[in-house]
């Protein structure tokens, strides 16, 4: 039987920043998300250190820590593991739908659209940045007062 293994994923977006914690197995042991205000550093921290305290983990705990997003470069504790946003999208839309597929980004600043091939690899990404920028702020705020 193989060691278990935990790792950290950390999403620093603009709006929020979303932990993960996992083990080898893929499974889900913690989850975080909170809000972006205030400095990114303490707000990585909060949503890591929220992420630990549901998997009943320690930092310790942790073989590696990978970042992504606006803000990942705050992230000083990581392993210096940066992902880049689309490439975590392909990966996680391929794992859930094991196919060829495109898939579309709303985040809070720039959406984008990204094509993933059939080894769940991103093989094209394409960028709205004039008109669209804060799209997915809108949708948050116009979501909350519908």
């Amino acid at each position: 039987m193989s060691e278990l293994r935990i790792v950290a994923g950390i999403d620093v977006g603009s709006a929020c920043v979303k932990a993960l914690v996992l083990d080898n197995e893929r499974q889900i042991l913690g989850r975080a998300v909170v809000q972006t205000t205030g400095y990114f550093q303490q707000r990585i921290r909060e949503a890591l250190d929220n992420a630990l305290d549901e998997a009943q983990k320690v930092s310790s705990d942790l073989e590696r820590i990978c970042v992504t997003g606006f803000g990942a470069k705050c992230a000083e504790f990581a392993d210096g593991v940066h992902v880049r946003d689309a490439t975590c999208h392909a990966r996680g839309a391929f794992h859930h739908f094991p196919e060829p597929l495109t898939v579309v980004d709303l985040g809070s600043r720039d959406p984008t659209v990204i094509r993933v091939d059939d080894q769940g690899d991103r093989t094209d990404t394409r960028s709205l940045r004039k008109c669209a920028v804060g799209v997915g702020n809108f949708l948050t705020y116009a979501a909350k007062v519908l």
